[in-house]
């Protein structure tokens, strides 16, 4: 036989497991316990990495909201201290509901 996973796996067959049968328990359960951390690997680690990546695009969107917030607040003051003040105001005022009900919505669907 070569070396490799095929031999090692052959490893009971080779020593007489029949007449070890501790060594076939210990064997059973070294494989065992590979396959289980084998499907941890290839089940958790990716899904990690993704919410991770969901975590950090939440930020990102936040942040940006959290600037886009600050222009409009600097637009909206710009207008309402000129001519068109009160529409301006209605303006903003309907702005701010709208970016209020956006982020609660946010927060509901976003959250982790």
């Amino acid at each position: 036989m070569g070396e490799g996973l095929f031999s090692r796996s052959l490893f009971p067959l080779r020593c007489g497991f029949w007449r070890r049968p501790m060594l076939l328990l210990r064997w059973l359960q070294a494989l065992f316990l590979r396959w289980v951390f084998q499907c941890l690997a290839f089940e958790l680690v990716p899904a990690w990495h993704s919410h991770q990546q969901l975590i950090q695009g939440v930020q990102e969107v936040n942040q940006g909201a959290q600037e886009r917030r600050k222009d409009w607040a600097i637009e909206n003051s710009r207008w309402a201290s000129g001519t068109q003040g009160h529409y301006a105001n209605n303006i903003g005022l309907r702005g701010a509901v709208v970016q209020f009900a956006a982020s609660l919505i946010c927060s509901q669907q976003c959250s982790p």
